[in-house]
């Protein structure tokens, strides 16, 4: 039995947490603030224990199974493994003393559920015993629950069946329907007729945990691996009305639960899994009854009209159930959840990791709202706020496309985003990603200066001695000014004669970093610009006009101004832009030649007007400005010029020269601050990407402003953020699936630190991309995980190449690879052999026994599918006789033949040839009772 939580049903504030052994009730100590916080991440009740009890009498009788019935009294029934029931008021008897037990027979209970609507009337399943059959009784307790402890329990209804029962659940409203799940199919019973069912629908696997809604009642939910499957029992004979792949591939659900006020939602947790997953839709997908009616009213005229009429099962399936998936804070692994039977918002957690001893660290009681902010699509419909309710409105295809995040997040993955190979991991991440960017039209300015930046800086000459010195490639403005005094020096000009610069080693660098030329130097400074101007936009022709003059190189600005003057009266220029810009370009051009023929170094004449008539274009007004400093006062055009609207390469290189320490951190400051709150990523130009909490900071801004996993996830990877986890850094778990490794370095980090979050950013990003079944890209990001694996790009491109992949024992979590390295070697090279050495090594009846390979836990190794010898065994004698009479051996197979391939779906695989050789002649798996089509992937081929 799995260990579970439940609330009582008449008191608020009670719960208790049982599992095979003990049960324990608890107290919530509700706070001033309860229940009034909308934020998921918030613990708002203190949670006490207030009695904690055994509930195995015997060592041989074991409980199985347990329900909580519907009545204020909150009675509990236990079944065990003896066929013994046991009844107890969960309210009133905390001690289980007044226990009142039955014991109809001797089978093994598998599970029980108390009815809606008749609180007297318990269902019970039975295992087989001896001989016997599987059994469903419907027990009337109201004697036994009355004070009549003498009185035998009454037996009201009796089914038995051949096939293991899975679940049975009770509908809402029909107090008189049964629901049972078997391993061969669902059954509606009706417990007033005895051995017949209403409905009967048959089922390729078990289907577990089915449960009713409990709002409408004609509908129900159950689960088979990572799907949930959800029927309406009106229409039993058609396939399920919602079939969601619920969490990814490698999850299996572990319970679900309708919610006891909201129509039609439910909810679940997967195994070994921290997130919890929400699912909602429209009202109106089930509420087809008036529909349903008129369409049963209609006479069937002849059978083209019977053909086109349209089913109120289709009508349901055109609607979609919204998934939201929630982290709960403190619990990074859910065993058990419950909704609160009166409170619609709250809810309890239990960790998978409890201690019956102190629960109160495993327990947390979340508030959960149905606040939306935005859109939530549903194929044709999206959800909107409308106070605390969510309001579904028709006509989704009105949005714009970029209201659909998903899409575009996969969209992107699809056309390489994220993705390189794993030579230079890094490099062609970077490349590829820069590349899709620039190209996706929902991309924003922000996305795109931050790749732009973070190639300049990949690829930058002083990479390696940036990642030598500050511990990444990825430096920010504040990294290489931190602790460095600027000296003040003096440069003379011909324009603006005495100006005052401030520089060091440090600044020097930032310079580079905005690729700007070294000031001091006019002929690097000519070459750097016409480089920068090779475009012959005009707007770039006063950019760097602009930028000569900031490096203090007045006639290379006047240069550039009069090349200005030239571009915008050229016929070229005239023709392809509009006469308005033309001439406001012309008038500008007229003006800042003036001005310069006209300054004498302190003054601009007419400053005001000039800034007004030059405001069009923010380069040749901030040259007037810097011009009129000296008559304007330093400090304040400085500070105008940092704020304006030019790049923000440019504001930091300007800053860098022109500001002492103190005014150019305070600016920095506010320069980052403003970006926060605009344009999240471009601070990462101050403040760095590498693993420290403002790096982090930067992109949780980012996360909660654009909801865009995928670029946080890459920009970690890039970033190496997560090598300050010491899990991660331990070079011992060479062996470790990435998804354990994500899931133990989460429960490694402390609640707080801020990289936890980025963790579970990472894992649930490689969900999504098993969703997708975007297996290379997944496990193209995961190599990034591991410490080391990418940095060596920076200072010597790579010539030998990492370890692609670790083929792992799946018991004792071993590297299998080093310790059958040499043994899976002599099976690459075919070797022709005689018939003699064939007969001395077979012997001359063949019956020379098969060896196994094994790691060294001892343990076997994954076996073929189809001849059923394990990863490393020798090759089959068929094999080698068909090879020796080959007369060219590459018509006979690949060189790669033996090689183990599998299905990413459902794990099954084998040698490559006898995988390669089944699905030339058959569709699904080969494995029995799978069906899994593996040669069929929707976007990538399943085999892997």
């Amino acid at each position: 039995m799995l260990p579970a939580v439940k609330w009582l049903n008449s008191n608020s504030n009670k719960l208790f947490v049982i599992d095979q052994e003990m049960f324990s009730l608890c107290r919530v100590v509700e706070d001033k603030n309860e229940f009034n916080s909308g934020d998921i991440n918030n613990k708002l009740n203190t949670i006490k224990q207030l009695n904690t009890c055994a509930v195995t009498k015997q060592e041989q009788d074991t409980l199985r199974t347990f329900a909580l019935d519907h009545s204020p009294e909150s009675y509990l029934a236990l079944g065990y493994s003896t066929g013994r029931i046991s009844i107890f008021s969960a309210e009133n008897d905390q001690t289980l003393r007044r226990a009142k037990d039955f014991n109809d027979t001797s089978k093994s209970i598998s599970c029980m559920q108390w009815s809606y609507v008749d609180i007297n009337k318990i269902c019970v399943a039975y295992e087989r015993g001896r001989g016997a059959d599987y059994s469903v009784i419907v027990y009337d307790l109201h004697k036994l629950l009355r004070q009549h402890p003498k009185e035998q329990c009454v037996s009201i209804f009796e089914l038995n069946l051949a096939e293991k029962i899975a679940g049975i659940s009770w509908l809402k409203d029909e107090p008189n329907l049964l629901l049972i799940s078997g391993s061969r199919g669902l059954r509606i019973a009706d417990i007033r007729e005895h051995g017949n069912f209403q409905s009967v629908l048959g089922v390729q696997t078990s289907l577990m945990g089915v449960c009713s809604e409990p709002t409408a009642g004609h509908l129900f939910a159950c689960h088979s691996r990572n799907y949930l499957y959800i029927y309406d029992r009106r229409y039993l004979n058609y396939s399920p009305v919602h079939a969601i792949e619920a969490c990814s591939s490698n999850k299996i659900i572990n319970k679900i639960s309708w919610h006891p006020k909201r129509s039609f939602n439910i909810s679940l947790i997967a195994k070994d899994s921290g997130n919890f997953y929400s699912f909602s839709i429209s009202k109106n997908a089930f509420i087809q009854q008036e529909k349903c009616e008129i369409i049963n009213e209609q006479p069937q005229k002849n059978s083209n009209n019977n053909n086109n009429n349209t089913s109120p099962r289709s009508e349901m399936a055109g609607y979609a159930y919204g998934s939201k998936l929630f982290y709960v804070p403190g619990i990074s692994k859910l065993g058990s959840f419950d909704w609160h039977p009166h409170i619609a918002d709250s809810i309890v957690f239990l960790s998978s990791k409890f201690n019956m001893a102190e629960l109160t660290k495993d327990l947390a009681i979340i508030k959960h709202r149905e606040d939306v902010s935005t859109a939530i699509a549903c194929d044709n419909e999206f959800a909107l706020i409308t106070g605390r309710r969510l309001k579904f409105e028709n006509g989704f295809q009105n949005i714009p496309l970029n209201e659909d995040k998903v899409k575009i997040l996969k969209q992107r993955a699809i056309d390489g985003y994220g993705y390189g190979n794993t030579l230079s991991c890094t490099q062609t991440l970077i490349d590829s990603s820069l590349k899709i960017i620039e190209k996706d039209k929902f991309a924003d300015d922000d996305l795109r200066f931050c790749w732009h930046w973070i190639y300049s800086m990949f690829n930058s000459p002083d990479a390696g001695e940036m990642h030598k010195n500050y511990g990444t490639i990825f430096v920010g403005v504040r990294h290489i000014l931190t602790g460095a005094k600027a000296t003040s020096t003096i440069k003379h000009d011909e324009i603006t004669f005495r100006n005052r610069l401030f520089i060091n080693d440090s600044r020097l660098k930032v310079l580079r970093m905005c690729n700007w030329p070294n000031y001091s130097d006019r002929e690097e400074c000519k070459v750097v610009l016409d480089d920068l101007s090779a475009s012959g936009h005009v707007e770039e022709i006063a950019r760097v006009a602009a930028i000569a003059l900031f490096c203090v190189q007045g006639m290379l600005c006047l240069e550039y101004l009069k090349e200005f003057n030239e571009r915008v009266n050229s016929p070229e220029f005239i023709e392809n832009r509009e006469p308005e810009i033309v001439n406001s370009y012309q008038k500008m051009a007229d003006i800042i030649l003036n001005i310069f023929q006209r300054y004498d170094g302190v003054r601009v004449p007419n400053y005001e007007n000039v800034c007004e008539e030059l405001s069009d274009d923010v380069y040749l007004l901030a040259i007037v400005k810097f011009l009129a400093r000296r008559d304007k006062i330093y400090n304040k055009i400085y500070n105008e010029i940092f704020e304006s609207n030019i790049r923000l390469e440019d504001k930091l290189a300007f800053a860098v020269l022109h500001m002492d320490d103190d005014f150019l951190n305070s600016a920095l400051d506010k320069l980052t601050n403003e970006l926060l709150s605009l344009c999240p990523l471009s601070a990462l130009f101050i403040v760095g990407l590498k693993d420290d909490p403002v790096s982090h900071m930067v992109l949780h801004r980012y996360l909660d402003m654009s909801f865009d996993i995928q670029t946080t996830t890459l920009l970690l990877s890039i970033g190496n953020c997560f090598q300050g986890c010491r899990f991660i850094n331990d070079t011992s778990l060479i062996g470790i699936k990435s998804s354990e490794l994500l899931e133990r370095a989460i429960d490694s980090e402390d609640i707080n630190n801020l990289r936890r979050k980025s963790l579970l950013c990472f894992r649930d990003y490689m969900e999504l991309l098993n969703q997708w079944k975007l297996w290379l890209q997944k496990t193209f990001l995961c190599t990034f995980l591991r410490p080391d694996t990418h940095y060596d790009e920076a200072d010597v491109r790579p010539n030998v190449a990492n370890i692609q992949a670790v083929i792992a024992c799946n018991f004792c979590g071993a590297p299998i690879y080093p310790s059958i390295a040499g043994r899976i070697e002599n099976l690459r090279t075919p070797k022709v052999i005689s018939n003699s050495t064939f007969n001395r090594r077979m012997g001359a009846s063949h019956s020379a026994r098969t060896r196994t390979l094994s790691c060294i836990c001892r343990k076997p190794l994954p076996k073929c599918i189809i001849c059923r010898r394990s990863l490393g065994s020798q090759a089959e004698p068929e094999a080698e006789m068909e090879l020796m009479n080959s007369s060219n051996i590459k018509e006979k197979g690949s060189m790669i033949d033996h090689w183990f391939v599998w299905c990413a779906l459902c794990s099954h695989g084998g040698h490559l040839s006898h995988i390669r050789d089944w699905f030339n002649e058959h569709s699904v798996c080969a494995s029995s009772g799978c069906d899994c089509k593996c040669s069929l992937g929707e976007e990538n081929n399943c085999l892997s």
